[in-house]
């Protein structure tokens, strides 16, 4: 289980880096190198990995430590003789393949333990679900850490099937090539694709990233369905895998009614590396079951069940707000916004303002899909029928992109709150 840290873009040498880490009975830690510095500091202290591998011209921008680095370059590469026989490497099912980190948190790192069982579910999962064949086209899009999530193409590379990916915002830039006539796409993302465009001949397949369940926990199909309802995304979790929705008494919640994920099964991690008492604080000994030794995770994610047995991602726990008297949860508002045609990313957000704005406000940070951004009083004619009076956001303003971190959306709630809410577009006539 010897830690090899990996510090390159999405790219051919990072897939390869990674086949050949797991070949040798290594386990691999993807480190961005667009991440911020200091938390790549932080992780790559509490991680300890062995060796680094990066290219050349990424030497500068390499985490403060005394690692031991290998160089990818064609020197390197032309002294590599490919050997005639497998490496022995005898790991087993419970040994460590990766190690996985939450790109958008900023408080202190936690590395989840993905395990060799959980990666081989994972890939024979996918093998099984789509029944690869030659002639398909596969894409892996997200809209978080493209370093963190590269490693879930390996389940997509496993089968030899994958002949196309792309970047996040190529779909969305009508960028697909076009010799395609037939591909599936993929997202991983913690804010899903809502529609197809009718413009492109593709499936979409949405997988809910949970990395303390090997990444991908549930998968659900987007459907042409009408348009404003869109965001109810039907979602079956994954082979192998015991989900459970439970209450606040670890109750079994009824059908239509919110409760928290708890997942188990094949793809549950082993824990945080080095951090006993937050494995123990999120994976729970498996009170349905008498296999020895069976956790559940506590994910903090909502969802409920539908009448036809799917089910339906509500958001964060922690994103359930109460504002003006009414509940709610802002990933409703989020994919409500997302389904307006020159929308193509969201984040909700609740501020308190000061002196005469001192009430909660909600606002929507939204990225535009073109240069020319809908205006605020266009965004609130689209959600007030969509959404109750309560729910409709005080204040929208237009962004290049959405802060990826914690401290970054920290950041936008202070400007809010000290500017009494005026960001690059005010609030429309008639809202609240």
């Amino acid at each position: 289980e010897v830690i090899v840290a990996v510090f390159l873009p999405p790219s051919i040498d990072s897939i390869i880096a990674v086949l050949a880490i797991l070949k040798a009975g290594g386990a691999f830690l993807l480190l961005n190198p667009l991440a911020n510095k200091k938390r790549l500091d932080s992780i790559v202290e509490k991680t300890q990995p062995s060796v680094l591998l990066t290219w050349q011209e990424l030497i500068e921008d390499l985490p403060d430590s005394d690692l031991s680095i290998i160089v990818l370059d064609e020197k390197l590469l032309s002294r590599t003789t490919p050997g005639g026989e497998d490496l022995k490497a005898g790991t087993t099912l419970e040994n460590l393949a990766c190690l996985l980190f939450d790109p958008w948190k900023d408080e202190a790192p936690l590395g989840v333990q993905i395990l060799h069982k959980g990666l081989l579910n994972l890939a024979l999962w996918f093998r099984q679900r789509d029944r690869l064949a030659a002639r398909d086209y596969l894409m892996e899009i997200s809209l978080d850490d493209p370093g963190s999530s590269l490693w879930v193409l390996l389940p997509l590379l496993i089968p030899g099937k994958v002949s196309h990916f792309t970047a996040s915002d190529s779909l969305q830039r009508r960028a697909v090539p076009a010799k395609l006539s037939w591909f599936r796409l993929l997202t991983a993302s913690k804010q899903p694709q809502t529609r197809r465009p009718s413009s492109l001949p593709i499936e979409v397949a949405n997988n809910l990233t949970v990395n303390e369940a090997t990444q991908v926990a549930f998968c659900g199909i987007v459907s042409r369905g009408s348009r404003d309802r869109a965001w109810h995304i039907q979602r079956e979790p994954v082979s192998n895998a015991s989900v459970y929705l439970l209450d606040n008494y670890m109750n079994p919640v009824p059908v239509g009614v919110p409760g928290e994920m708890y997942i188990g099964g094949a793809g549950t991690a082993r824990g945080y590396l080095r951090e006993p008492d937050r494995t123990a604080e999120r994976f729970i000994p498996h009170p349905f079951t008498d296999e020895p030794g069976a956790r559940l995770f506590k994910s903090g994610e909502l969802a409920r069940y539908l009448s036809d047995g799917s089910i339906e991602y509500q958001g964060l726990k922690s994103n359930q707000v109460k504002v003006r008297g009414y509940e709610f949860n802002l990933h409703v508002i989020e994919h409500a916004l997302q389904e307006h045609p020159s929308v193509w990313h969201v984040v909700a957000m609740v501020c308190e303002g000061e002196g005469q704005a001192s009430e909660k406000r909600i606002i929507a940070c939204v990225i535009p899909r073109q240069k020319e951004a809908p205006t605020a009083d266009e965004l609130y004619a689209f959600l007030k029928d969509r959404l109750p009076h309560c729910m409709l956001p005080s204040d929208y303003m237009m962004l290049e992109g959405i802060p990826s971190s914690a401290f970054g959306m920290s950041e936008l709630r202070a400007l809010f709150s000290s500017e009494g809410g005026s960001g690059t577009q005010a609030a429309a006539s008639g809202q609240p």
